[in-house]
């Protein structure tokens, strides 16, 4: 764009400097030149500006193209400036018939050529900004279209990871919550299995430890239950036999009491 701007300055400054050149020649017909010393200088100002956005234009090309085209553009101005010089020499001169024949077939041709030359490298600046906006256009999109897919992919894999960490949770809690159900029902025999060094791991080796110890606990309740059992029986024994030593013992007061009422009564 900022070739294009600069061109284009160039250009109303150079249809100026042909606008001048011709009041100056008009002010040389009727031979008045202090008015055309005022124009003179303004030409040669614009000329000087012209001379330098051309240096800035050469500065700034990029391609190959560009310079081929832009060296055609300084290629043809020296010989239309030499054509306009020329023409107003003649004019100064008095010699207005040379002057104008001058004009028409020398400065007129070498003008519309450098005007030419100077549409064609700000056709081919205009059409390498629209390209460049056309390039900027189609990586905006396929950038968006890329950011879309990317997107996708993030959610696609934050949806995977998160069903797979849901299940790595879930799973071995829903073992931990079995187990513990097992054990409120009296099974103690659930199995605890403890996979890695988690939060979840040592709940897991909680549950381990606890039913380890509620199966100790009970095996030692079994164990005296056991021992109350078998002490019972030998209360029970002997009881039995002190039951049967007493009957005896009754059997033989009631056989000695007898035999002494006997032995009484004879």
């Amino acid at each position: 764009y900022a070739l294009v701007a600069e061109a284009n300055a160039a250009m109303e400054r150079h249809a100026e400097n042909a606008r001048i050149t011709v009041e100056i020649l008009l002010l040389e017909e009727i031979q008045a030149p202090g008015l055309a010393e005022p124009l003179d200088a303004r030409q040669k100002a614009n000329s000087a500006a012209i001379t330098a956005s051309i240096s800035r234009i050469e500065r700034g090309l990029r391609g190959q193209a560009e310079r081929d085209l832009f060296a055609q553009v300084a290629e043809a101005r020296g010989p239309y400036l030499a054509a306009r010089d020329r023409a107003k020499a003649l004019f100064k001169q008095g010699l207005r018939a040379e002057g104008a024949n001058a004009v028409s077939r020398e400065m007129l041709p070498r003008l519309e050529e450098y005007r030419d030359r100077w549409q064609r490298f700000v056709a081919l600046q205009e059409e390498l900004m629209s390209r460049a906006v056309r390039d900027g256009a189609e990586a905006y999109a396929s950038s968006r279209v890329a950011t879309v897919g990317l997107v996708l992919l993030a959610v696609l894999v934050a949806v995977v990871v998160g069903t797979l960490v849901t299940r790595s949770i879930t799973a071995p809690l829903a073992r931990v919550v079995s187990g513990a159900e097992r054990i409120a029902e009296g099974d103690l025999r659930a199995a605890f299995d403890v996979d890695g060094a988690d939060e979840l791991a040592k709940l897991q080796g909680a549950m381990r430890a606890m039913t380890a110890k509620l199966a100790q606990v009970l095996g030692e309740v079994r164990g005296g239950a056991d021992a109350l059992v078998g002490a019972s029986g030998q209360v029970s024994s002997t009881a039995q036999a002190l039951s049967q030593g007493t009957g005896e013992q009754a059997a033989s007061v009631e056989e000695s009491t007898s035999s002494l009422e006997e032995m009484s009564a004879s």
